[in-house]
């Protein structure tokens, strides 16, 4: 053990003489010995850390793994294990005993779910699992870094929007379904076909002129399409909350557009003494890579309110907070809209009186 991660609640877990002969049978088709050393034990690392998140009933894929691929890992120092139901690997880094740092190659700094690390010394009968991090930014990192494996626990099952963005749901979480519907949606209630599309082409104007203004610039719809002009609208303001009015008007005329944000709810009902309430989040991609996010609290009922001091608080990673609002006499709604990097976590509680629920999200 390490004095940076005496403090930390670790897990030992056994190498099997099957790991070892696997992790040889791999090393044995590397030059030089030095290669060879390293894939032995990025072997070892990954197959204790399959066997780790086997406890926690959360099934890996070595076989779908880079670290599995001949090719991958006599080009790279890689120690993968690959997620199937979160589409997305973790990385078992190992370190021995005596060491104060962990070596992480830039090539696996990006596209992971997080890092796990795991003390490894000859003969290679155990394996310790130390802790995790969520990310790292370079190649030596000091293990007073390393976090505790609650932290991993809030990863793997959080919900991850990158799998939102490809129309992959949890059970719990339902896509485009009318209840979805925000409330107040005059395009959706007129009854005339012709009110909606007059009452349609007045919003997108509203939205130009309001772009216009902000980024003072002159801007006008370039077609009289309603769905093209919010698309050029979505793709092209520099104002996020003129971007995100946009996008749920085209939402409402066009939930299937590639453009169109991601929108899904959960029924809070059960949590939350029977009150119909629905959390909806919805994401919205950027071109530079970050997300918008939009949070949102209210009935399932319509004409109905949100029952009075209902309470939406939103979490970082460190669980700081952000935002805590709560719901006044006849409010429809209550909502939230953050703007989040790529591997971000934050976290959502919802509460009403002494009854509350959590959710775990990852960009």
């Amino acid at each position: 053990m390490n004095a940076f991660t005496d403090s930390l609640i670790t897990m030992s877990i056994p190498i099997t003489a099957t790991d070892r002969q696997q992790a040889a049978a791999f090393a044995a088709q590397q030059l030089p010995p030095e290669k060879a050393a390293q894939v032995y034990r990025n072997t070892i690392s990954v197959l204790v850390g399959a066997r780790y998140l086997q406890l926690l009933a959360i099934s890996s894929d070595v076989q779908a793994s880079q670290s599995w691929d001949r090719i991958e890992r006599s080009l790279k120092n890689v120690a993968d294990l690959y997620l199937p139901e979160l589409d997305r690997s973790i990385e078992c880094r190992s370190i021995t005993s005596d060491e104060t740092h962990c070596f992480v190659p830039e090539e696996v700094q990006t596209d992971r779910i997080g890092y796990l690390i795991i003390q490894l010394d000859a003969p290679y009968r155990e394996g310790i699992i130390l802790g995790f991090m969520p990310q790292v930014t370079v190649t030596q990192v000091p293990l007073s870094y390393v976090q505790s494996l609650d932290l991993l626990i809030d990863r793997l099952t959080a919900r991850h929007l990158g799998s939102w963005l490809k129309h992959k749901f949890e059970q719990d979480w339902l896509p485009r379904l009318q209840l979805l519907k925000p409330p107040k949606q005059p395009i959706i209630q007129m009854s005339s076909l012709s009110t909606i599309d007059a009452s349609l082409h007045r919003s997108i104007e509203q939205l130009y002129q309001q772009a216009a203004i902000s980024e003072q610039t002159e801007i006008a719809p370039i077609s009289d399409d309603p769905v093209t002009a919010l698309v050029h609208l979505i793709q092209t303001t520099q104002k996020d909350e003129i971007r995100w009015q946009a996008a749920q008007l085209l939402w409402d005329v066009d939930p299937d557009h590639p453009v169109s944000p991601v929108i899904s709810v959960r029924d809070l009902g059960m949590y939350l003494n029977g009150h119909a309430i629905a959390l909806m989040v919805g994401v919205l991609p950027k071109a530079d890579g970050r997300q918008l996010i939009l949070l949102r609290l209210y009935p399932f009922q319509a004409e109905s309110c949100l029952p009075k001091a209902l309470k939406l608080a939103v979490f970082d990673d460190q669980n700081n907070v952000l935002v805590e609002l709560e719901s006044r006499d006849r409010d429809q709604y209550i909502q939230f809209k953050l703007t989040a990097e790529p591997r971000d976590a934050f976290k959502v509680r919802v509460s009403l009186n002494e009854a509350s629920v959590v959710e775990n999200f990852l960009v």
